[in-house]
């Protein structure tokens, strides 16, 4: 059933739901703080009632990915690109975390493009992705609301 975004009912539905969040699903797993944090930054990438269950479970597991990913990058960092191994040590090498951050970058895409959050699949599916934009709207504006209003000067 496609849900005109232009009409009352769904700007509404959207209004009301820009503040919600889903939780994490209990069949992810434990998350750690960074793992709950990515994942309510992900989900507002679609509007909160076009994520089934199973689609949650997987964006859990995105989450979870993507702060692996972020971890493995900053030891990459750390670490730098190049090591030294062999006998006396001198000998360069491709430091091996290149390929585990790689691998996971490679599974964020496969993943995310299963949900349907790159913008080759947001095209193909425009009600759905102009949900989600209303809704951003909204939390905008509800956010906006929220802050505190500066004091003009008279003088």
């Amino acid at each position: 059933m496609s849900k005109s975004v232009n009409s009352r009912t769904q700007q509404v539905r959207s209004a009301r739901n820009a503040s919600k969040q889903h939780d994490w699903p209990d069949e992810a797993g434990t998350a750690t703080e960074a793992d709950a944090g990515m994942y309510a930054k992900l989900q507002v990438q679609r509007a909160h009632e076009d994520w089934t269950p199973a689609d949650l479970i997987s964006l859990a597991n995105l989450a979870r990915l993507q702060s692996d990913l972020v971890s493995e990058h900053d030891q990459l960092r750390k670490e730098g690109m190049i090591s030294y191994g062999g006998k006396m040590g001198l000998t360069p090498i491709t430091n091996p975390r290149q390929r585990i951050v790689h691998d996971l970058n490679s599974s964020i895409n496969s993943l995310a493009r299963r949900l349907g959050l790159t913008s080759m699949s947001f095209g193909e599916k425009k009600s759905q992705a102009a949900r989600g934009k209303q809704e951003r709207t909204s939390r905008t504006v509800l956010s906006d609301q929220q802050k505190p209003q500066k004091r003009r000067s008279l003088i």
